[in-house]
């Protein structure tokens, strides 16, 4: 009986699970597109299995089939195709009261002197930054490091470094302003992403195809937190 019930699970769209995983930084756009889902949809039924992880993580698991989509940058991998759903810019975090705080935008030169707290060199992100300061001749004054964007945001909220990171979405430190950076970086879009050469549940599928639908659903997301004050 419990083989039948699990069998029924995997293959009724209406209560199957859905394994879901995207970067930390995505985490209120991942709530909410859920909560939209359940509303739009009406399968209050389906179950969703979901945990932040890395670029290199999402990789191992989408292939492994641990997982059945994931909201990610592309992966470069013939196995791995997706659906775009935005642009998630990155943003300059400055304690309050700092000198930047008088610019309405800083370029990437202007943290030259600045000490930078930054992603960790096991994460696409922190590789990427580095790039970019690399690119203007930079060699940044790295202070800390870590994996999840929230730590940084502490830790600009202390006073003690500057921060480049995806705009946050949510939960920010009342004491941490966000600038907008003028250099013309790469843009980090994200995506939907799925293995094609493996089995996707009807349910997890179905969640896929109401992404897919929406149009760059990320993008809309930010428009509609922006009219909130977010």
């Amino acid at each position: 009986e419990n083989g039948i019930s699990t069998l029924q699970d995997y293959i009724d769209s209406n209560r199957g699970t859905v394994t879901l995983s995207a970067f930390a930084s995505l985490d209120p756009f991942v709530s909410e597109t859920i909560a939209q889902y359940f509303s739009e949809t009406k399968r209050m039924d389906v179950h969703f299995q979901y945990e932040h992880e890395g670029f290199h993580e999402i990789h191992e698991r989408l292939l492994s089939g641990d997982i059945d989509l994931a909201f990610s940058t592309m992966i470069d991998d013939s196995r791995i195709t997706g659906v775009e759903i935005g642009v998630h810019k990155l943003v300059t975090l400055v304690p309050e009261g700092h000198p930047l705080t008088k610019q309405k935008q800083v370029s990437l030169k202007d943290l030259e002197n600045e000490k930078l707290a930054t992603f960790d060199a096991d994460s696409q992100l922190g590789v990427q930054i580095k790039q970019y300061f690399e690119a203007l001749g930079i060699t940044p004054n790295v202070v800390m490091e870590a994996r999840q964007d929230a730590v940084l945001y502490g830790f600009v909220a202390s006073g003690h470094s500057v921060a480049v990171t995806p705009l946050p979405l949510s939960g920010l430190p009342s004491h941490v302003r966000i600038l907008p950076i003028s250099d013309d970086i790469p843009q980090r879009t994200l995506y939907l992403l799925w293995n094609k050469e493996r089995y996707m549940p009807p349910a997890a599928g179905y969640f896929r195809d109401f992404i897919a639908q929406k149009e760059l659903l990320f993008n809309q997301y930010l428009i509609q937190a922006n009219k909130r004050g977010l």
